[in-house]
C-alpha cells in the first residue's frame, strides 16, 4: 500500500493532520514578528572625511588611500570600496557577515584612530557611521531659488524640518545643503594704498580681537571673578569697530578699509537645500519653489 493509497483509504486521520497543518501556520502567523523595515545589524562601516579646498585627486591620495591600507589589516574585511569628491572622500568597508558588527566598528573606529598622524592635518573632520536598514528616508522636500539668500533658504529649510519633527512616527529629520556661514572681510586696496598700510595689519587685528586671553580675576568679597579680554565675534559691527592704528587723535578702524559682511563657504553646486525626514523605506520627493527673500 502506497502513501496515496493509505491518505485515501484513511481520509478521516489525513482530514486530522490536513487541519492541524493549517491551525500550526494560523499560529505562526499570529506570532512571528514582523516590521514595515526590520532592523538587522550590517557589518559595513562608512568613513567620512572632510579636507576644504583639496581637490579629489589629492584627498584620493592623502585621504582615501592611508585609510584603506589602515583597514585592510583588521580581521574579516572583504571589501574595500571608496569614492573622492573635492574636499570628501567616502570609505565604504564590508566585513564577514558572519562577525560581530559591533566589534568590526570599534576595531575600525581604534586602528583609524591610533594612525590619526598618518592623514592630512588639513583634515578638518573624520566621521565612522554604521550601516543601518532603518534609516530610510522617506519623504524630501527640496527647496530650489535663484533670488533667495542663504539665511532665508536656512530659514525655510528649518521650519519644514521643525514641522516633520511634531509628527510621532517620523524619527528623524535633517537637513542637507546648506553651506557654513562665515563673514567675509573684503579689503579696499585703494584705501590701503592711500593709507599706506599692509594687509597684514587687518589680518593681525582680527586674529587677535577674536583670540580669548585671560585678563586675570576681580575678587568682590568672598567671591572671585575670571576676567576674559577678547573672544569670538558677537556681530558685524564688533568686527567693523576693530582699531587699526590711531593717527593725529583719530582712530583707524576695520570698518574704514574693508567691507564686513556675512556670507558662505564655497559650494560645487546650485543653490538648493533639502529637508528630510526618516520613518520608512519608500522614499518620495517633492519640489517646493521659494520666493525671494
Amino acid at each position: 500500500m502506497n502513501l496515496t493509497e493509505f491518505a485515501i483509504r484513511r481520509w478521516q486521520l489525513t482530514l486530522v493532520l490536513f487541519i492541524l497543518l493549517c491551525a500550526l501556520g494560523y499560529s505562526a502567523f499570529r506570532t512571528i514578528p514582523r516590521a514595515v523595515d526590520p532592523h538587522f545589524e550590517l557589518p559595513i562601516v562608512i568613513i567620512a572625511a572632510v579636507q576644504p579646498g583639496a581637490d579629489a585627486a589629492e584627498m584620493e591620495q592623502t585621504g582615501a588611500k592611508p585609510i584603506e591600507e589602515i583597514v585592510q589589516g583588521l580581521e574579516d574585511v572583504n571589501e574595500v570600496v571608496s569614492s573622492s569628491t573635492d574636499g570628501n572622500t567616502v570609505i565604504r568597508i564590508e566585513f564577514d557577515w558572519s562577525g560581530d558588527p559591533d566589534q568590526y566598528f570599534n576595531d575600525t573606529v581604534r586602528e583609524v584612530t591610533a594612525a590619526r598622524s598618518r592623514l592630512p592635518a588639513e583634515l578638518a573632520r573624520l566621521d565612522f557611521k554604521k550601516m543601518r536598514t532603518t534609516n530610510a528616508a522617506v519623504l524630501q522636500f527640496a527647496l530650489v531659488s535663484d533670488t533667495a539668500s542663504w539665511r532665508r533658504m536656512d530659514k525655510y529649510a528649518r521650519d519644514i524640518s521643525e514641522a516633520m519633527s511634531r509628527f510621532a512616527d517620523v524619527r528623524e529629520s535633517n537637513i542637507y545643503g546648506l553651506p557654513q556661514p562665515e563673514v567675509t572681510v573684503a579689503i579696499k586696496p585703494a584705501r590701503l594704498a592711500e593709507l599706506r598700510m599692509p594687509a597684514s595689519l587687518v589680518a593681525d587685528a582680527l586674529r587677535l580681537g577674536g583670540a580669548d586671553v585671560a585678563s586675570g580675576a576681580v575678587v568682590s568679597g568672598a567671591r572671585r571673578f575670571n576676567v576674559e579680554a577678547g573672544g569670538a565675534f558677537k556681530d558685524l559691527a564688533t568686527i567693523r569697530a576693530l582699531p587699526l592704528r590711531s593717527n593725529d587723535g583719530t582712530i583707524l578702524r576695520v570698518g574704514d578699509v574693508a567691507d564686513v559682511y556675512w556670507g558662505q563657504k564655497k559650494r560645487g553646486f546650485a543653490r538648493s537645500t533639502m529637508a528630510s525626514a526618516r520613518y520608512g523605506s519608500s522614499p518620495t520627493r517633492k519640489t517646493v519653489p521659494t520666493r525671494q527673500g
